[in-house]
């Protein structure tokens, strides 16, 4: 590898190009990969087509040091990182991208942001509009690539600049006081206030990491607290450190470490982006951004004539900040972005501009002592594939200056240091993957079972990701799936395909002959009487093994025994159906019949007795003579005495059974309805009442032994004399009482629910501070109230009572309306305790008594401990830890400038937390 450092004579701007930027490639990320069909597995695929020329490069991936030391950012290993090559889509299916060539390199799809390229080839082309790339969105993008087989003619320039890794985010730009000074950490997570975001590198690290000044590699390290500079980004050199932390600190070198240079080495032909610069640390509402890095430019061509235009990768300035009217820069500020790559292969070139120069740190603008400007980004790469430097390419690589910061007519780079000069290296070679794809097929395989009669079970097996498997199953029907199941009208020999296709693109077919088995059953049924209407019948198997037996009897009963013995309930014929089923499913229907008679012959006589008893008795009409007898009652009761009485429950229509059985064991059943009418008694219920809402009331009955309350709703119960009832709403509840003979009667009782008042609260206001510590309270909407709690209210039944609460107080009040009904409503008092000071904006020590010294003035809730008073130089006038004490106006005994002085005043609150003022104020003469 040789390296060639140039200075040049001219000096070449960049300057940006304000028309409409022209993006000829596609992007889109890779998630995976499959080998089986060398295929990618992209998050979109529709940009593409058949026969595309595609890039596939890795971004990130790289390993660095992660611990909280100073060798944070050191590369471990930069692992596939940077790896890249050109190659060509031979088939698209879904999101799967299918590859002519076998992959040259290795890639870390899960974790290396992995992306593919869509690179136009042409036989020759014109740029005549600037053209760029999509800027790096964090998963694709930042990469400009052209291949031309003959002549690249640039009539305007091609231009990647600042769309490279991104520079840190201000994730702090609020006013704070939470931060820590001379913070030495190397890495912190998000919204710790111990320092700023780093800038984006070939490396990821986890969100515990990402802020701090320690780099990503070539990510430039984010500023530490407090209000540091962040650093430059890193790519062809290494970028700048940001400068010092405030003056009013310790003011020492905790600004973002530069970005770390990426080693191009065209034996190894890895390329990358230019790092992003760090962001500076703010507790005053600032937006401190880092610049991003440039992208890279690929341009394979037989010739290009350069027409003197520009290929442009230039790293974007750290966010510059200047006063306004509301705040002055009073904190640290980002690096610069460090310039891209720009790689050329091409057999001869002419009059090329090449700009890979890095981003300028952040400048800022104060009157309020030193706050850190970030420093610059650095250079980037030219990488050529000749064995020299192409004597016709003018470039400009210098690393970007540090920022400035401007304080009245002085400036300073108060430690921020200017990035380094990028890098230059010949020999570097494209890579074109060559080695054809070769479809070996699926290594796949059909296993088949029967899995029921004339139903077999297909299923496919592969170490494939399968997209889709379709079936042609011989017989004419079709269906798709890896495991499916089909019935066969016939047994037989059939031929199954399945065609495979995987989630790579790839497809194969499969085929298999396979054999349906026969239906070989051949059942008959023996029966068998054994006694009156029972009988066995019993299943002869003549063929395949029986598996299961399904009886239907005819008379609604079944079973699944063999033999199976049965008897009927009344005389008849009787058609018998049986379904056996053998070991695999297939099934024969058997049907057989049978007759009983019967002469046994019985009748019912009954009588009722009251409102729910009657009297019931057998009536012998015909045949043998009963041996027992059953009543059965319909209601879940029966006997077998005769006569009987029987109480029933309550009233009704009843189909009383009478079965009698002889000793032969037949039967006979007579039925008989029986009406049991109702005898009204008189049922006497509470008076209607009324009820407040959510309140409960008693409702009692009498005249009967038994009573039943209905609807049941709000009812603690709907059995008893007495019932609790909490109702919602107006209701009317009726009760049904039953007497001992269970005649019944009915009586209702109407519940008025009466609505809540709407009581309502107010305060003067909702907290009470040091200078207002009293509220006053109003009650409306009721006619008498009581407050809580009551050691707050010495007339707890007061319509307006003031309060003076110490703490966060919750605060009630009953009200009642002219019914007695009541409604509770309260609010929250906050018990602010803010620490206040006040500090003069100005004082005039001329010794006439008036004015002559200045010094703080507590009003609440703040512990004194100390004040610090610096001139704009940023040195310490004065200092005291008496509150009693003010400054004068004088310095080492001599009397100071009048101009604007700044202070800071530190203490505690009265809970102990550390308090902070600063600000400023003029000393006038």
């Amino acid at each position: 590898m040789n390296k060639y450092y140039f200075t040049l004579a001219v000096v070449f701007f960049y300057a940006q190009i304000l028309s409409a930027q022209t993006i000829i490639n596609d992007y889109t990320p890779v998630t995976g990969y499959d080998p089986t069909c060398n295929s990618l597995i992209v998050t979109n695929a529709t940009s593409f087509s058949t026969g595309d020329e595609v890039l596939v490069i890795q971004m990130k991936g790289a390993e660095i040091d992660t611990s909280n030391t100073s060798a944070f950012g050191t590369l471990k290993s930069l692992n596939n990182c940077g790896n890249y090559e050109i190659n060509k889509v031979r088939v698209i299916a879904g999101n799967a991208v299918g590859l002519d060539y076998n992959l040259t390199n290795n890639y870390d799809y899960a974790a290396g942001k992995v992306q593919l390229v869509r690179v136009p080839r042409h036989s020759n082309y014109t740029v005549n509009s600037t053209h760029s790339c999509a800027p790096w969105n964090g998963s694709s993008g930042g990469v400009f690539a052209i291949i031309v087989s003959n002549t690249l003619t640039l009539n305007n320039n091609i231009d990647v600049s600042e769309k490279g890794f991104r520079g840190g985010a201000n994730a702090n730009n609020i006013f704070h006081t939470q931060y820590t000074r001379n913070q030495q950490d190397y890495c912190y997570p998000v919204n710790n206030f111990s320092g700023a975001m780093k800038g984006e590198g070939i490396t990821e690290v986890s969100t515990n990491k990402q802020y701090c000044r320690g780099e990503l590699y070539n990510g430039g390290g984010g500023a530490n607290s407090t209000n540091s500079g962040g650093g430059g980004g890193g790519n062809g050199g290494a970028g700048g450190q940001g400068g010092d932390e405030w003056v009013g600190a310790p003011a020492t070198a905790v600004g973002g470490r530069g970005g770390q240079a990426f080693a191009y080495n065209p034996s190894v032909n890895k390329i990358t982006m230019g790092g992003g610069g760090g962001a500076g640390d703010v507790n005053d509402r600032h937006t401190s951004d880092g610049g991003n890095g440039g992208g890279i430019v690929l341009i394979f061509a037989g010739t290009i004539v350069g027409n003197n235009k520009i290929l442009a990768a230039n790293g974007e300035q750290g966010l510059d900040c200047s006063p306004s009217s509301s705040f002055q820069c009073n904190d640290g500020f980002g690096g610069g972005g460090a310039g891209g790559t720009i790689l050329i292969n091409a057999q001869t070139l002419s009059n090329i501009n090449v700009h890979i120069a890095g981003g300028r740190g952040a400048n800022l603008n104060t009157n309020s002592g030193a706050h850190a400007p970030g420093g610059g980004g650095a250079g980037g790469a030219l990488l050529v594939n000749n064995a020299s430097l192409f004597s016709n390419i003018n470039f400009n690589f210098t690393g970007g200056v540090a920022g400035i910061l401007t304080m009245g007519a002085s400036t300073t780079n108060w430690g921020a240091k200017a990035g380094n000069q990028g890098d230059t290296t010949s020999n570097f070679i494209i890579p074109f993957a060559s080695t054809p794809f070769n479809f070996s097929g699926l290594n796949a395989s059909i296993s088949d079972s029967v899995s029921a009669c004339k139903t077999m079970t297909f299923r496919l097996t592969t170490s494939s990701s399968i997209n889709s498997v379709d079936w042609d199953l011989g017989d004419g029907n079709t269906s798709n799936g890896a495991t499916i199941t089909h019935t066969y009208n016939t047994s037989g020999n059939y031929t199954i395909r399945a065609i495979i296709k995987t989630t790579g693109g790839c497809s194969d077919t499969l085929q298999k002959n396979i054999q349906v088995p026969d239906n070989n059953i051949n059942e008959t049924i023996i029966d068998s009487i054994i006694g009156c209407k029972e009988i066995i019948l019993s299943s002869q198997n003549n063929g395949s093994k029986i598996k299961q037996y399904e009886w239907s009897l005819g008379d609604g009963n079944t079973d699944s025994t063999n033999p199976v013995s049965h008897r009927y309930n009344q005389p008849g014929t009787y058609n018998i159906q049986l379904i056996v089923t053998d070991s695999i499913g297939c099934a024969d229907t058997i049907n057989h019949s049978i007759s009983f008679t019967n002469v046994l012959d019985y009748n019912i006589t009954d009588s009722v007795i009251d409102c729910t008893k009657a009297a019931f008795d057998t009536v012998y009409v015909s045949g043998p003579k009963a041996a027992s007898i059953l009543w059965v009652f319909d209601d879940g009761n029966t006997s077998t005495s005769a006569p009987i009485q029987h109480r029933y429950q309550k009233t009704g229509t009843y189909l009383v059974k009478l079965i009698v059985r002889d000793t032969a064991g037949c039967t006979d059943t007579s039925s008989k309805l029986l009406a049991l009418q109702q005898y009204p008694i008189t049922i006497e219920a509470s008076n209607d009442t009324q009820v407040c809402f959510k309140n409960e009331t008693t409702l009692t009955a009498a005249g009967a032994a038994t009573y039943t309350w209905t609807p049941q709703n709000a009812l603690d119960n709907n059995k008893g004399a007495s019932v609790i009832a909490r109702p919602t709403e107006t209701i009317t509840y009726t009760v049904v009482g039953v007497d001992t003979a269970g005649c019944r009667g009915t009586d209702t009782v109407r519940v008025e629910v009466l609505p809540l008042p709407d009581i309502k609260i107010s305060a003067t206001r909702d907290y009470v501070t040091c200078d207002s510590p009293e509220v006053f309270l109003f009650a409306s909407g009721g006619k008498d109230y009581e407050w809580f709690p009551e050691e707050y209210f010495p007339n707890k039944n007061s319509i307006n009572p003031s309060v003076a609460p110490d703490l966060n107080t919750k605060f009630s009040v009953k009200g009642y309306d002219d019914y007695g009904c009541w409604n509770i409503v309260s609010l929250i008092i906050k018990a602010e305790r803010m620490s206040k000071i006040f500090m003069p904006t100005a004082f005039t020590p001329n010794r006439d008594g008036l004015n002559d010294a200045i010094k703080p003035i507590v009003v609440c809730n703040f512990n004194f401990e100390r004040m610090m008073l610096y001139n704009r130089w940023g040195e310490l006038v004065y200092s005291t830890n008496d509150i009693s004490n003010g400054w004068d106006g004088t310095y080492n005994g001599k009397t100071q400038d009048l101009g604007t002085y700044q202070y800071m005043i530190t203490g505690k609150n009265d809970t102990g937390s550390d308090i902070m003022f600063k600000g400023n104020f003029v000393l006038v003469r």
